[in-house]
């Protein structure tokens, strides 16, 4: 008798105490604005409509089996077996489990959506800078380095829109590629041509890579953000479904709790990371189809110096033929050599143009990108503290913008000072005896007046286009980082 009297006692406590506990559709801050550092929830889930619903599941499902244990209870005062009703019960336990990681993942990558990709793809995060690239966020340019830890969703925002912005250059840059196939290239020493064939060309401007808009940074690497907020929320839904079914409150969870001590700075540096690749890929094909275009520039240059030079050789010959051996000043030889050098003149005057354009275009890349680096290194240095990302960037621009290096087209050599500096004019090129050195550095003097980027190489002999791409920084570079821009590029 007194067992039967506290069993219904003891039945209404229990339930009553489940009552108390149901699970309540999880309702997540859609920002981080106000909530604290350590706050997993509200830093890795939003609450979606999916995951509600399947909250009140999982409610339902903890009611079903508070229902299916008390029937069990029942068969068990009566005798009776209770095998299939606990079975029915730990199933229940068991899908309520799988539900709840559903919702967990659903909350995760709402929050994913939210806090960094919608962000990302809203122009007005856009920063304003004349010296970096459009698409750089405010929040890398205001970075003053060492400025607090960055908002790892505020990183991976920035990462987000800045990798969507170098995806467009680049694919802008590759559009123009199948032009190159099948044509002949020269370099600007004149040592060898070859034709470009499709893997040539593709080679050049790096197909075998890529940058990849995934939904977050490092989506499909179970180190990013959305893995890593994917699995504290699984954790917090894991501790609230234990916590319903057993009549006690969830126990609470840290990001520290499941991701260690590192929180989600590993997401931050994988950010940082891509960043680099990408602006790696971008200037490397960027750099690359420059010199092809000077390739096809210099090859142009060869076949008709090859034409020009012959004609004139075989007139020069005539002139030989008939003078044997010219005197100083033959009108004759000086008349040729004349009209081959005003070929020559209105050949450089059209060739100086294009040149001229493709230098200034890789100038300005170049100083944009440096820009680029040099401002994301201010902003990673806030998660750095020593050997970290900002150093990762450093070496990087030391690597790939600090080394010179110049676009080069060689010209033909001018005749006109040859006639001039001999008796025997036809061997004056040649003769070892002479040293036509100043002759021709009057004639580059005359040149740069018109052409600054002439130069003279003895040694070939030729006029040389010489266009240095990083020179005279220092000043422009200190002003990128100091955060006032300039539009001036070097």
């Amino acid at each position: 008798m007194r067992g039967a009297r506290t069993e219904p006692r003891r039945r209404i406590d229990w339930a009553a105490a489940l009552a108390l506990v149901l699970l309540a559709p999880i309702a997540t801050p859609s920002a981080t604005a106000g909530t604290a550092p350590d706050d997993a929830m509200a830093l890795t889930g939003v609450s979606t409509p999916e995951s509600e619903a399947i909250d009140n599941e999982i409610q339902k499902m903890v009611e079903e089996r508070a229902k299916l244990v008390a029937a069990a209870q029942e068969r068990s005062r009566k005798g009776q077996p209770t095998t299939d009703l606990m079975q029915q019960a730990a199933s229940l336990v068991r899908e309520a489990y799988k539900k709840a990681e559903v919702a967990a993942d659903a909350r995760a990558e709402a929050a994913v959506v939210q806090r960094c990709i919608k962000p990302s793809e809203d122009a007005g995060s856009a920063g304003s800078s004349s010296a970096s690239s459009s698409f750089v966020c405010s929040a890398v340019l205001a970075a003053k380095g060492n400025s607090g830890t960055n908002d790892p969703w505020t990183v991976c925002t920035c990462a987000r829109r800045y990798l969507i912005g170098l995806k467009k250059e680049l694919d802008e840059l590759r559009a123009g590629r199948s032009r190159f196939v099948g044509k002949r290239v020269a370099s600007s020493t004149l040592v060898s041509t070859y034709d470009l064939t499709q893997a040539d060309v593709d080679g050049r401007y790096r197909m075998d890579q890529s940058i990849e808009i995934v939904p977050a940074i490092g989506d499909r690497d179970d180190g990013s953000i959305t893995g890593f907020s994917r699995r504290v929320q699984r954790q917090i839904a894991r501790n609230r479904v234990e916590g319903l079914f057993s009549a006690r409150p969830p126990r609470p969870v840290t990001l520290q709790d499941v991701l260690g001590v590192d929180g989600l700075d590993p997401t931050k540096h994988s950010a940082y990371i891509r960043v680099q690749q990408a602006l790696r890929l971008t200037w490397e094909v960027r750099r690359n189809g420059t010199l092809l275009q000077v390739g096809l520039m210099q090859q142009a240059v060869n076949e008709r110096q090859d034409r020009e030079w012959t004609a004139s050789y075989l007139a020069q010959k005539a002139i030989w033929a008939a003078h044997r051996i010219p005197s100083e000043g033959d009108p004759e030889s000086i008349a040729l050599a004349r009209r081959y050098d005003a070929m020559l003149y209105g050949y450089l005057q059209g060739t100086v143009p294009d040149i001229r354009s493709i230098a200034a275009k890789i100038r300005e890349a170049r100083y944009r990108l440096r820009s680029d680096a040099e401002v994301w290194k201010n902003f990673a240095a806030s998660d750095g503290g020593g050997g970290g990302p900002e150093e990762d960037f450093a070496r990087y621009i030391q690597n790939q913008f600090m080394i010179e290096w110049s676009l080069m087209v060689g010209m033909p050599p001018w005749r006109a000072s040859w006639v001039s500096v001999t008796k025997t004019p036809e061997y004056a090129f040649l003769m070892p005896g002479h040293d036509a050195s100043n002759d021709y550095q009057e004639l580059i003097r005359d040149l740069q007046i018109e052409f600054p980027e002439a130069r003279f190489d003895i040694n070939t002999p030729s006029l040389n286009l010489v266009y240095p791409i990083n020179t005279a920084e220092k000043e422009i570079m200190e002003a990128v980082v100091s955060g006032a821009g300039s539009t001036q590029t070097p």
